[in-house]
């Protein structure tokens, strides 16, 4: 007899919640949206490059700055083009840097996984007028639409650097991988 009161008040305690709740106001969020095609493309044959930067002593790596760019050795890139036949003179094309090794300060970790490899010491990337390029920045370089329109050819404007991001570092081969992607506004 206990028991089937208490299930009774149970039931009689869901029905009642059920029936406040249905009183409440409800609202609706109907979102919309689409996906479109990138307006922009590498040229064939330009859409990989390697630099080979010159020497560098050790005493140079260990006499700078930590985090920025050296100047000494550094090298621009001279293959990486894109065309965007789409683009207006009023959009603007973005160049974001991608790498898992790239830190927050835009740091390029040595990849090289031989044993000998100096660790504290890698790359940095400056972009046009020298601004440092900095890990998924999606402004990393921003190209004017005017300069692409029509389908003009852009080379993509990247100078190289040693740099290093600890205490002094070992001599060794320094080797790193980035990806470069293109989007538009």
């Amino acid at each position: 007899m206990k028991r089937a009161i208490v299930a009774a008040a149970v039931l009689s305690a869901v029905f009642a919640s059920v029936g406040a709740f249905a009183a409440q106001e409800t609202g609706v969020l109907t979102i919309k949206g689409a996906v479109v095609g990138n307006p922009c493309t590498f040229v064939d044959g330009k859409s990989e490059e390697t630099v080979i930067l010159k020497q560098i002593s050790i005493n140079d790596i260990n006499n700078e700055v930590i985090n920025s760019a050296i100047a000494k050795n550094s090298e621009e890139t001279k293959l990486l083009t894109i065309t965007c036949p789409t683009v207006t003179v009023n959009d603007h094309v973005n160049v974001r840097i991608v790498s898992p090794s790239m830190d927050d300060n835009g740091f390029i970790a040595n990849q090289n996984t031989a044993p000998t490899s100096p660790q504290k010491v890698g790359f940095m990337l400056t972009g046009t007028g020298g601004g440092q390029v900095v890990n998924n920045a999606l402004n990393a370089i921003t190209i004017p639409g005017n300069e692409l329109v029509g389908g003009q050819e852009y080379q993509i404007p990247l100078t190289v650097h040693y740099a290093r991001n600890g205490d002094e570092t070992t001599q060794g081969d320094v080797i790193a991988t980035v990806r470069l992607e293109v989007s538009s506004d």
